[in-house]
């Protein structure tokens, strides 16, 4: 499992040193956004710093921040919810692409439903009991962006997430990618 992690991270890193040499058309110094301009993004987004769900970015001065959320209920348990917040700034800005780096933490609630069952081919259930979840990821986080039209918004990201299973303990740490998807104004 460790060598898919580091595959990715390998992966992601390359991207993200490369894009800024392919961002410049030519000699040309990179187009700066007006930082005067209040950006608004809406739109979805998943990773384990950012949350889970849907997403809005306020960027001002190449500062940003982010929220995300999303309640799920489901047949076989009685609510999930996922959020995040995020804050950054704008690193490198090169006509329609960017680089950022933030810090941002994701939270996650799962209720579900965990049955014991006679044997593990019985189709007849000993016992069932609610489990409740809460993990908190929290972590650093680099990420490069594209914007299509002035208005569509791509963003990949590779955090560095310390996992916490509330009342429990250390879960993990993880370079789990994300992404973002939106549109700005």
């Amino acid at each position: 499992m460790w060598r898919y992690g580091y595959i990715s991270v390998l992966c992601v890193l390359s991207v993200l040193c490369s894009v800024p040499a392919f961002a410049h058309d030519g000699f040309e110094e990179p187009v700066a956004p007006d930082p005067s301009v209040y950006r608004h993004t809406v739109g979805f987004t998943a990773g384990m710093t950012t949350g889970l769900g849907l997403t809005y970015r306020g960027t001002q001065h190449r500062w940003f921040g982010q929220v995300a959320f999303m309640p799920a209920w489901t047949k076989d348990s009685g609510g999930n919810f996922f959020g995040g917040l995020q804050l950054g700034r704008v690193l490198q800005q090169a006509n329609t692409f960017y680089l950022n780096a933030a810090l941002g933490s994701g939270l996650m609630i799962t209720d579900d439903e965990v049955c014991t069952y006679d044997s593990p081919d019985s189709p007849f259930v000993t016992s069932c009991e609610r489990q409740y979840s809460k993990y908190l990821a929290a972590g650093p986080s680099i990420g490069i962006g594209k914007v299509w039209g002035d208005h569509f918004q791509l963003e990949v990201y590779l955090p560095i997430a310390v996992v916490w299973e509330l009342g429990v303990g250390l879960d993990s740490v993880v370079p789990y990618p994300g992404v973002t998807i939106g549109y700005q104004w």
